[in-house]
């Protein structure tokens, strides 16, 4: 886009991130979900929820979504289950037991930063490929969003 001045507008340099997925995605693709569950879950404007973290629970390990919050980012880890009392049962994303984990995508916006993360859930195509959840990082807290194609 031109500048007042007429020349080309720029923009400060875009930083380059480390992925936010902090583990090889092919150690948990296609493992079974056994539970979900969350830290510090509170009710937001508009009615939705929000996490400090989600743990999607696999065995022994689980899938921790968590948020940085200096720069509101989504990191994602490997780690054995969270066993302490402030960890919830999240029970609007039960839909996800027993289900296998499909891809997963690392949302970057305009500035740089990975604050999203996309789940697909399910062990054949199509299925394992279409996105259903979008966890978010915001104000500190991770939300989820469900996801659904145009024209449904």
């Amino acid at each position: 886009r031109p500048s007042p001045k007429g020349g080309l507008r720029t923009f400060p340099a875009i930083r380059f991130l480390m992925a936010a997925v902090n583990f090889d995605w092919e150690l948990v693709s296609g493992s079974r979900v056994l539970a979900v569950m969350g830290r510090n879950e509170r009710r937001m404007s508009g009615a939705s929820l929000a996490w400090d973290e989600v743990a999607i629970v696999l065995g022994e390990n689980a899938v921790v979504l968590s948020v940085n919050y200096d720069t509101d980012e989504v990191v994602v880890d490997l780690s054995a289950v969270p066993a302490s009392d402030d960890w919830q049962e999240v029970s609007s994303l039960q839909r996800l037991v027993a289900k296998p984990l499909g891809w997963c995508w690392v949302v970057t916006n305009y500035r740089g930063y990975s604050d999203g993360f996309i789940l697909a859930l399910g062990d054949v195509l199509p299925e394992a490929l279409e996105p259903k959840l979008m966890f978010l990082g915001e104000g500190s807290a991770l939300t989820c969003f469900q996801m659904t194609p145009v024209g449904y």
